[in-house]
Order: C-alpha cells, then sequence, then structure tokens
C-alpha cells in the first residue's frame, strides 16, 4: 500500500492542528493510504493553493503517466478530472477552477514528471483580460427599470453596431455598447409581442420572434418584414449564419434555411422530432443545435442534420452555444456545460463553483468566452474549460439573458432593463 501526504488542511483550519494530522515545518499534514498511487509530497507555497509533487516510477508511457494520475488525484479527492491536452511531453488536466500541469522526464528508463496542482486564480495562465464591467442604463428604452417584464432577450453586433432586443418589440442600437438609441419595430412585431433572437450575417441583420415574425436589416435602424409561411409559422428561439446560409430554429423541433434571410425553406427533419430547439450555432465548418431534453444535431449545410447520441447534458434542456478558439462551448438551465472541437464528442465541463442555476447565454470574442445567466450570474473563460466567476457583473441579482462581442467589448443585457459592457 503506497501512501500521499497532502497539505488540504493548511489555511482552513487555524493554529490548532486537527485530529489525525501531524506537524511537519509548521504546516498541517496528513498521510493517506491510495493504492493505485505511488509516493508524493506536497507543498504549499506562499500560503496559495498550490502542491508541487515529484513522481519517480516506472510507466510504459507517458500515457499511462497521465492516466495514473488522473486515476490516483480522483480517488483523494473524489473528483473527476478532464485530460485538456497531452502532446507527449507536457499535459493538463482541468476541473473546475482547477488545473494539473505536468512535464515529464526520462531517467534509466524511469518516466518521471513535475507536477503542480493549482487553483487558476493563482495562475497567470487563468488571466482573461480586463474583468471590470460598467453599468449602462437603459431606462425608457427596454421600458421600466422596476419591471421584470423590461428585459433584453438577445445582443448581436455586426457591420461595426450592437442591437438588442427585448420584451415589447422593443430595440435599441448602439456604436460603442454605451450610448444606445431605441429603434420602433412596433409596426412589424406589435406592441406587446417579444423578440427573441437577433443574428447578423451575409451582411445583414435579421430578428424575429414568437408570434412568426422576422424583419431584416442591412443598418439596424431601417427594417423590411419578411413574408414567408414557412418562417411566419414557426416561432424562431435562435438564428445562426454560416456556409453561406441562416438556420433558425424554434420551438416545436422546427427549422428552417435561408440564403437570403427573406425566402426560406424549411428543414424535413431537425432531428429534434417535436422538442423545441433553444440555440444554434456555426463553427469549424458546420452548424449546432441544441436543445430540449439533452438533444443536440450537427450539419454542414443547415438542411442535412445529424443527432449527437451523448451530448453529455443527460436530460438537461441546453439553453445556449456558441463557437471560439476552436470549439464549441454549450451550457443548460440546470448550470451545467460541456464543449467539444468537433460538435459530436463532449467533455463535461464543471462550472458548478460559479452557476448554480440556468446559463442563459455564452459568447466568444476578444480570445475570451462570457458565460451569463441566472441570479446575475457571470463567468469568463480563455478556454471554455477552466472558468472564473466575475465578482462583479452590475446585475445585483437580476438574470443576465443575453451577451455579445464586437467592437473591442462584450455587452451584456437582462431583466429590469439592465445592460453592462466589459472592454477588451
Amino acid at each position: 500500500m503506497n501512501r500521499i501526504l497532502i497539505n488540504e488542511a493548511n489555511g482552513t483550519v487555524g493554529n490548532r492542528m486537527p485530529s489525525g494530522w501531524t506537524a511537519y515545518d509548521g504546516l498541517f499534514w496528513k498521510s493517506l493510504d491510495l493504492a493505485v498511487g505511488k509516493d508524493w509530497a506536497a507543498l504549499q507555497l506562499n500560503g496559495n493553493t498550490v502542491e508541487q509533487a515529484i513522481v519517480g516510477c516506472l510507466f510504459t508511457d507517458y500515457n499511462a503517466q497521465t492516466r495514473w494520475l488522473k486515476e490516483s488525484y480522483d480517488i483523494l479527492i473524489a473528483d473527476r478530472w478532464v485530460l485538456a491536452s497531452n502532446n507527449g511531453r507536457v499535459w493538463v488536466l482541468v476541473k473546475g477552477d482547477r488545473m494539473v500541469s505536468g512535464v515529464p522526464t526520462v531517467d534509466n528508463g524511469t518516466i518521471s514528471a513535475s507536477v503542480v496542482f493549482m487553483n487558476v486564480s493563482t495562475v497567470s495562465g487563468g488571466y482573461t483580460g480586463n474583468t471590470t464591467w460598467t453599468a449602462v442604463n437603459l431606462t425608457g428604452i427596454f421600458g421600466n427599470s422596476n419591471m421584470a417584464s423590461s428585459y433584453i432577450a438577445a445582443i448581436a453586433n455586426g457591420n461595426n453596431r450592437f442591437i438588442a432586443v427585448g420584451y415589447g418589440s422593443k430595440m435599441a442600437t448602439s456604436t460603442d455598447g454605451v450610448r444606445w438609441t431605441a429603434v420602433d419595430v412596433s409596426r412589424i412585431f406589435g406592441v406587446n409581442s417579444s423578440i427573441t433572437t437577433i443574428a447578423y450575417g451575409n451582411n445583414k441583420f435579421i430578428v424575429a420572434g414568437y408570434g412568426g415574425q422576422m424583419a431584416t436589416s442591412t443598418d439596424g435602424v431601417r427594417w423590411t418584414a419578411v413574408s414567408d409561411g414557412i418562417i411566419n409559422s414557426m416561432s424562431v428561439d435562435a438564428i445562426a449564419y454560416g456556409n453561406g446560409r441562416f438556420v433558425a430554429v424554434g420551438l416545436g423541433g422546427q427549422m428552417a434555411t435561408s440564403t437570403d434571410g427573406i425566402t426560406w425553406a424549411a428543414v424535413s427533419d431537425s432531428k429534434f422530432g417535436t422538442r423545441d430547439i433553444y440555440s444554434i450555432a456555426y463553427g469549424g465548418g458546420k452548424f449546432v443545435a441544441v436543445g430540449a431534453a439533452g438533444a443536440m444535431a450537427t450539419s454542414t449545410d443547415g438542411v442535412r442534420w445529424t443527432a449527437v447520441s451523448n451530448s453529455g447534458f443527460g436530460d438537461s434542456y441546453i439553453s445556449a452555444i456558441t463557437y471560439g478558439n476552436d470549439k464549441f462551448v454549450a451550457a443548460s438551465f440546470s448550470g451545467t456545460m460541456a464543449a467539444s472541437t468537433n460538435g459530436t464528442n463532449w467533455t463535461a465541463v464543471d462550472v458548478s463553483r460559479i452557476f448554480d442555476s440556468s446559463i442563459f447565454a455564452i459568447a466568444y470574442g476578444g480570445g475570451k468566452f462570457v458565460a451569463v445567466g441566472f441570479g446575475g450570474k457571470m463567468a469568463t473563460s480563455t478556454n471554455g474549460t477552466i472558468w472564473t466567476a466575475v465578482a462583479d457583473s452590475k446585475f445585483d441579482a437580476s438574470d443576465i439573458t443575453a451577451v455579445a462581442y464586437g467592437n473591442n467589448k462584450f455587452v451584456a443585457g437582462g431583466y429590469y432593463a439592465k445592460m453592462a459592457y466589459l472592454p477588451d
């Protein structure tokens, strides 16, 4: 039976030594039996949670060594780690805001590794640029700040302009994400309807809602209603543009495609059946659509779709998806998240320490992801796998329902007509 020493009590128990621990060099340590382990020594440096372990044992190859490390630490702390990368020399394991980095060496046929466990917050690699959000007052444009119905449902950026849409057919435009001007589209959407989504592609914006209304614009100010029997019969939740066409998705598994945003064709089999489709993204040469009960499907042309057998979300309703940094990142109304490089094989991402409920939207830009959700929760990530909570999103406890990137900044919006922006 092998043993492992780990200083998991230091800094958390004060000066009293807990039962079952021993004092060594002024720190608290305990020794645990670990059947699959070898000989480890763990340290804590400068008060940060950083353990340095030197492993000296024989493995058949580097992959075997990595598997051993992962299994050993899984048993020790009852957590599951994900192998983020392994190029044969340097490998990285991740679990929530924890990261393990290792560099193997060979000495007389014995593969050894210098391994570092750390919190992302203690590592320069976890830094995601500017983290200070600034509130924007949209009272009077999106309604009363005291009313929950005054919410921003979606934001998009295109042609150097942000467009935000929401309840009551409200719309606003901005070139900088700070100063906003109301746009009246009530003649198209009515005054009591909701504009649920907006997208940009092929040099135009497209907005749509649950009532079957849709409109297009090249400048975000002058809008033209779309009169097409296919799209006007849908309740659209999301639109994405890629590979020369728009794809609109919505309630009841409905899906339609268009090359110009004006004439639409229904997709005969979206692979969702009657399950609602909530979000869609394009990247890496394919569309990925997500929706109710963990349903997910991929397509290269938006017309012929293939169901994803295991999205990694179980029966959770997948609420949002985006593409950036060569990967898709999706999230659910249950507050769970997963990432994929191809849209077919998914790996769970632990964000439970940040999101305890719905994640409503995710966006990528400027080298980082931003995810927003219930109760004003927000987080950023450079790789879609390791996430850092935003301490002050400027939304207090109000839900954040939309986020977009453009003009070198993120803009997020939500309930009570709240909005905030984050420059690079």
